[in-house]
């Protein structure tokens, strides 16, 4: 039933104006600022808008907006394993084609900002960034810019990201087409309301995958034909390191979680073996560095790697194993930590990579 009070209005899932209130195309002239969220995601959801004229909304500059949506922190998670293979692929003398590496950081960098944009989208439709004051970007919390620009955003981001890799579609060996297909439905699988894989305990896997060797091998695969154990090492090293940084988020948004009976690991392990459950990822990771340095026969170069990813995460765990309780303020500031031990783990490959490597291969 709707209800109105001067600047707001209470509306329940199932009357005529609730979606275009959320979507933001209720009017050209005001925008509709969730407020509270009653019973999110079911059919007796109910959201209470203050409707403010779009004139009194203070919306940062376009670059600044565009900044911030575009989430460029986490741009690590894609920039990184390419970064790196890349390098390696390099010091081994493997024979990359540049309009196809181009082509390649275009194309991730491009779909993984889309999805960060739909995921704004789609976790203010489902309520979660409604009710997680630190969820998401704000942008449509703060009635900045309307949720169903955003849905349009993100879709013209992706379709621009599978324009760019069709270079490196069309010139790459077989497995090439399959695994861009499967990238593309995991990563738009992620954010999806239908298939929902990060509520139903899918989207610590598909991090691993997509952030890790699905990402080191397939990049080098389609930009230059290389492929190795070598290569699987490494993106596991990413992978579990991403993995890490997803999990201390969903520690932080655990309460959350399991009241919407969102099946993140954190939800199902509990709070206490949650935070347990950090340290096994980062031996994981540690482990999968030793052993991309085993395969690449440079142990002792990639020991420095080894040392600052461990240096860079262990007091990450240690100050997760002091927080009292799941509202404890530092898990924010925990999670980015974790964000910058990944800065600091590609940092160090790279630098081991660099140090190492001879002169630019011929045919580059």
């Amino acid at each position: 039933m709707t209800t109105s009070s001067g600047r707001y209005k209470t509306l329940a899932r199932l009357d005529p104006g609730f979606n275009a209130h959320l979507d933001g195309t209720f009017s050209d002239t005001h925008r509709a600022i969730p407020v509270r969220s009653m019973n999110v995601d079911t059919a007796r959801e109910e959201v209470t808008f203050e409707i403010v004229p779009v004139g009194e909304v203070r919306r940062p500059p376009l670059a600044l907006l565009a900044w911030t949506l575009t989430r460029p922190q986490s741009l690590s998670f894609s920039l990184g394993p390419m970064l790196v293979s890349f390098l390696y692929g390099w010091s081994r003398q493997a024979q990359f084609r540049a309009d196809l590496v181009a082509s390649a950081f275009v194309a991730v960098l491009l779909f993984h900002v889309g999805v960060n944009v739909l995921d704004d989208y789609f976790d203010h439709r489902k309520g979660r960034d409604r009710l997680n004051p630190r969820g998401g970007s704000r942008a449509i919390q703060n009635g900045w810019v309307r949720a169903i620009a955003l849905l349009r955003a993100g879709l013209w981001l992706v379709g621009l990201a599978i324009l760019a890799g069709l270079p490196v579609v069309l010139a790459s060996p077989s497995l090439t087409p399959l695994a861009a297909l499967f990238a593309l439905g995991c990563g738009l699988g992620l954010v999806s309301p239908s298939a929902r894989l990060k509520y139903r305990g899918f989207g610590e896997a598909v991090t691993f995958l997509l952030a890790g060797p699905l990402l080191t091998s397939g990049f080098v695969w389609a930009t230059s034909g290389s492929a190795g154990w070598d290569y699987v090492a490494l993106g596991c090293a990413f992978g579990f390191t991403s993995v890490t940084y997803y999990h201390l988020k969903n520690i932080e948004n655990i309460m959350l979680d399991s009241q919407a009976n969102s099946r993140t690991l954190a939800a199902r392990l509990g709070f206490d073996n949650a935070k347990r459950s950090v340290w096994a990822l980062i031996a994981l990771s540690a482990l999968s560095i030793a052993a991309f340095g085993w395969t690449s026969g440079r142990v002792l170069s990639f020991a420095v790697a080894f040392v600052a990813h461990v240096v860079a995460m262990v007091p990450v765990a240690r100050g997760l194993g002091r927080a009292a309780s799941p509202l404890s303020s530092d898990l924010e500031k925990l999670r980015r930590r974790g964000l910058r031990a990944h800065w600091a783990t590609s940092a160090a490959l790279a630098l081991c990579l660099l140090v190492e490597a001879p002169r630019l291969a011929p045919g580059f």
